[in-house]
């Protein structure tokens, strides 16, 4: 179980990336080797959303960034098609995140998992974008 850091008087916590879920929502800058991110309730403002997880394709034995950043970029893509309506009219876009070569090769437990966020490119979200 992921442990969490809550900020006194405020509804932020700092969460392990392993431990988001659908519709979880986070605020802040993603680069680098993330360990953590702030969540936020997705009521309110909200940098990102997570709407799906899943582990990298079982034909992918071996580390391959391309390979991962692939399937993690084709199953993003599609399931952010699949999940907004053809009415949707934000100018939502999608990061991700993947396994690295040192996540990947961690003994005992190693990292297979892709996070797929959403973001609105002109403004904060207000809401999650999971059903």
């Amino acid at each position: 179980m992921a442990a969490t850091v809550d900020v006194p008087g405020d509804e932020r916590s700092f969460v392990s990336v392993f431990a988001l879920r659908e519709g979880d929502c986070i605020i802040g800058h993603l680069s680098g080797q993330l360990t953590e991110v702030e969540q936020v309730s997705c009521e309110e403002p909200h940098d990102f959303a997570v709407y799906r997880e899943a582990l990298v394709d079982a034909s992918i034995t071996e580390f391959d960034e391309v390979a991962i950043a692939t399937y993690s970029e084709e199953l993003c893509r599609s399931s952010l098609i699949e999940l907004l309506a053809a009415y949707d009219d934000r100018g939502i876009s999608f990061v991700f995140l993947e396994p690295t070569s040192d996540s990947w090769n961690q003994p005992g437990n190693p990292d297979r998992l892709v996070t797929c966020l959403g973001f609105d490119e002109g403004e904060l979200l207000t809401e999650p974008l999971s059903s």
